[in-house]
């Protein structure tokens, strides 16, 4: 929730996301790793139920490291994590792990955000699959909390559907949407998405929101 850049073009900003733990076992860590990200260029992470969040500098990226906590089979997590700067990491990949060791791995996709000229989001899949994607959006004036950012909220609620079905997106290719710039600086473009694997089934929530304002202006991710 912290400000992320004075910068009027604000990228590759990965917030929040619930991921499901299919790995057919209880998992008792989580892992992120952000290629190319050095840990300094990294101002947040949200840690849900997991209390513990360690990052490592691998040379190539960063590994997060989240525990204290369990997840079984088909239950899912809430993480986040925040990146200063208009780095694009790459790769990404996500993984549940039992004490460290890994037990499932969910396809390597990253959600950014462009500020320069339209509010753009951007969806890649890194994956050699293709991702279903099905988004909701929502522009809003007002307060806004992390925790207003969950699947089920007002928020969730109040978003308009704008996929009527899970969109394919194929392997390095990337889904777009603009919103239309609002006149108020202080609006909040929240975009929140579902993704989902070839046989239908729900892997990974993305719940994200920026606020920017005129050139020279904070700029902010949720």
């Amino acid at each position: 929730m912290a400000p992320l850049s004075a910068l009027a073009q604000v990228r590759g900003y990965l917030s929040n996301f619930d991921v499901w733990n299919f790995s057919g076992k209880t998992a008792n860590d989580f892992e992120l790793y952000l290629g190319g990200i050095t840990p300094d260029m990294i101002t947040s992470t949200f840690r849900g139920n997991f209390p513990n969040a360690q990052i490592t500098n691998l040379g190539t990226g960063s590994l997060i490291h989240w525990t204290g906590s369990s997840v079984p089979d088909t239950g899912k997590a809430h993480f986040g994590v925040g990146v200063k700067g208009n780095a694009q990491p790459k790769p990404v990949t996500y993984s549940w792990t039992f004490n460290g060791a890994v037990i499932w791995s969910l396809p390597p996709a990253w959600q950014g955000w462009n500020f320069y000229g339209p509010r753009t989001d951007v969806i890649q899949n890194w994956s050699p699959d293709p991702i279903f994607v099905q988004r909701r959006y929502l522009v809003y004036s007002g307060s806004l909390q992390l925790e207003d950012l969950m699947r089920g909220s007002a928020i969730w609620n109040a978003g308009k559907i704008i996929d009527s079905a899970p969109v394919p997106v194929q392997p390095g290719g990337t889904l777009t949407f603009d919103f239309v710039p609002q006149d108020d600086p202080d609006a909040w473009y929240i975009l929140m998405y579902d993704e989902f694997d070839a046989s239908g089934r729900l892997i990974r929530t993305y719940l994200n929101a920026a606020q920017a304002g005129p050139a020279g202006n904070k700029a902010k991710s949720h």
